[in-house]
């Protein structure tokens, strides 16, 4: 990655953007250094960073990242940092990279390190007290520095080891509310991987760095938290690495309260959850595509300044059953944004024939560009897996794939031959690639199979996941689709769903590894079949809750309706959820769950929009009615988020007297005192 003299302005802008900011974090990975100089190349320290930045990125932190980043840029970084942070704020540093200690200084290392000479290692190396000084300075109020490094030991040219250098670290000794974390301790060095073969290792991340996401969600106290690591990293390297910590705070922290920015929840006599009156007319907005045949919306998401986004579909006006791709920008107050597309609305028509959206498939990138996933129909023999981009004005990013476009035929098939497959889950990777999961048919004899593709940032596909970018899971010969997709803190991507047959439909849930590859340590082949009853027929939706437990929405015949289910590492039923049973059952079709600042479970019933909250072990914790009058037998909701400001968005539709339908996104107030 090339980086110009624009850089520091760059990062002068982004500190406006920054101030006020209440916790901040300054993120580097350093995997490559020059050819001609002492240091190996390391392997997976730019997937740390990625890892640690998406994870602080969950508990509210709002991140500086970079990687491959020269002694210049960590030095304007930190700059941009230290001016970013405000008094009373948490502050977290984060290096991965190689580091080494000389004369009793810990110098993390630029990109450009070479180690020839002891007169280079200012320009080269960034002494970590100087960051360290620069958060006290700036005035937070706890500040952690994590150093993931020394990894490897460099060459030494001679003048290093005159400098009584050890391998590994030395300590710092820090006055302030600071704490520093180690990979390894003092004189030892940390591992770039973890040890092969050990359960719960991947290869893509260092022990460290799995460990440390995997415990800022674990809502731990800071004291618990760097307990669990330890344990977690000794675990991963079979008792070859401890981790060590250094310096305290007054004030104890909690990483996971600050996820996003909601108090906990009020005591039912307290504020009641009601439709916003305040958001379009009587708490909804209807948003028409403009075509005036049926439309839907399947997806909402939110983009930085308070606007929603949804996407759905818009029935072709020449063909009757027909549809095209539509999404529509919503301002925050519920009209419609004039400067998104035409009218607030764009309506793209991406084959010829039909396409559409099918499930929940938006998403926002963090430079406000939106990201879509479809069916498409191209050639009138069938589906392929659709995959667009659009600007922040709705306008088609030419950038990518083609048109502003991806499109891939799964099966590989040629007209005549008829092809099946559509998108209906897709989520995007903290490095900018884009994972979009959903069903294609094998053909009438060996049934659907499950999809899961990964493109590149521009839109071409990942040819280091699966088989050329495409994963393929044939489960059974059943019809099978996906319902939900969730991706861990470590990777690890999550699929859930239903194959179904005549008379029968089972639950499934299926884990792979980043690469794609199945993980075997879930369920024993990657997959569960959820065998609870005659009728067990589907898993609405899946989040990864309290560490690396998957709570998902399964309905079966055994529950008295749709309940929320949590499931242990290796797929286990974990049976001290919900007071014993395994699982709760809200009291209804529901919509959710979604995950709370403090670890808790939220829904909302679809019936009449009540909030049902239970606490991270399944535990009723507060259950809130709505004000509202029951649901119009007309309006149904498919997708819910939850916003930064502790509101709830659902999007739907709303069948007219007419009987044509049209989008309807709702929003919920009272979540918060």
């Amino acid at each position: 990655m090339k980086w110009t003299c624009s850089l520091s302005a760059a990062l002068l802008a982004f500190t406006g953007a920054l101030l006020g900011a209440d916790r901040v974090a300054l993120v580097i990975g350093n995997n490559d250094y020059p050819e001609e100089g002492n240091f190996p190349d390391l392997k997976n320290c730019r997937n740390d960073a990625a890892l640690i930045k998406t994870s602080l990125e969950r508990a509210g932190f709002t991140v500086i990242y970079l990687e491959n980043a020269d002694w210049q840029r960590i030095d304007e970084g930190v700059t941009t940092f230290e001016n970013a942070i405000s008094r009373g704020s948490t502050a977290v540093f984060y290096f991965a990279g190689h580091g080494i200690e000389f004369e009793g200084k810990n110098y993390l290392m630029g990109a450009n390190a070479k180690l020839q000479a002891r007169s280079r290692l200012g320009q080269e190396g960034y002494d970590a007290e100087t960051v360290a000084q620069a958060m006290l300075l700036a005035g937070a109020k706890s500040s952690f520095l994590f150093l993931d490094c020394c990894r490897d030991a460099p060459t030494d040219a001679g003048w290093l080891s005159r400098g009584v250098k050890k391998r590994g670290l030395a300590d710092l000794k820090i006055s302030g509310d600071i704490v520093i974390g180690f990979a390894a301790t003092p004189g030892q060095s940390a591992l770039d991987a973890p040890v092969e073969g050990v359960s719960g290792a991947t290869g893509n991340n260092s022990p460290y760095a799995q460990a440390l996401a995997k415990a800022f969600h674990a809502g731990l106290d800071h004291l618990t938290m760097f307990q669990k690591v330890r344990a977690d990293v000794n675990a991963l390297t079979g008792g070859q690495q401890r981790t060590w910590e250094s310096g305290s705070f007054l004030e104890t922290f909690y990483f996971t309260r600050g996820a996003v920015r909601v108090e906990p929840m009020p005591a039912v006599t307290a504020v009641r959850p009601q439709v916003d009156p305040g958001f379009g007319v009587g708490g909804r907005v209807q948003t028409s595509y403009g075509y005036g045949g049926g439309e839907d919306s399947y997806s909402v998401a939110m983009q930085s300044d308070g606007s929603i986004i949804i996407a759905g579909e818009a029935e072709k006006a020449f063909k009757k059953g027909a549809f095209q791709v539509a999404l529509a920008r919503i301002t925050p107050g519920g009209p419609a944004d004039p400067a998104f597309g035409q009218f607030g609305r764009t309506v793209l028509n991406i084959g010829p024939f039909d396409d559409g959206i099918r499930g929940t498939t938006l998403a926002v990138q963090s430079d406000g560009r939106i990201v879509y996933g479809a069916r498409a129909s191209v050639d009138g023999y069938g589906y392929d897996f659709a995959v667009g981009r659009l600007l922040p004005d709705g306008s088609r990013d030419q950038s990518f794939g083609q048109n502003g476009i991806a499109l891939t035929n799964i099966t590989g098939t040629k007209p005549p031959q008829i092809r099946s497959a559509e998108v209906q889950e897709m989520r995007l990777q903290p490095d900018g690639k884009i994972l979009a999961a959903g069903r294609s048919g094998i053909n009438e004899a060996l049934g659907d199979a499950y999809t899961l593709v990964r493109y590149l940032p521009r839109g071409g596909l990942d040819p280091s996941f699966g088989n050329g970018g495409i994963v393929t899971t044939a489960y059974s010969t059943k019809q099978q689709e996906v319902y939900g997709m969730t991706v861990m803190d470590d990777g690890r991507i999550v699929l859930c769903g239903k194959a179904f047959g005549p008379g029968e439909m089972d639950a499934v849930i299926l884990r792979y590894h980043s690469n794609g590859t199945l993980d075997k340590t879930f369920g024993g082949e990657g997959i569960i079949v959820l065998n609870l009853g005659a009728k067990s027929y589907d898993v609405g939706s899946i989040v990864v809750a309290q560490g690396n437990k998957l709570v998902a929405t399964i309905g079966s015949d055994v529950f008295p309706s749709a309940a929320l289910m949590r499931f242990n590492e290796d797929g286990s039923i974990d049976r001290s959820f919900g007071g014993g049973e395994g699982y709760v059952s809200p009291g209804g079709e529901f919509r959710g769950p979604v995950v709370t600042a403090d670890g808790r479970l939220l829904v909302a019933l679809t019936k009449d929009y009540t909030v049902k909250v239970y606490t991270a072990d399944g535990q009723p914790s507060t259950e809130i009615a709505s004000n509202d009058a029951p649901r119009p037998a007309a309006e149904t909701m498919r997708s819910m988020i939850l916003a930064p400001d502790g509101r709830l968005l659902l999007t739907g539709y709303t069948r007219l007297e007419e009987g044509r339908t049209v989008p309807t996104t709702i929003r919920l107030r009272g979540l918060t005192p």
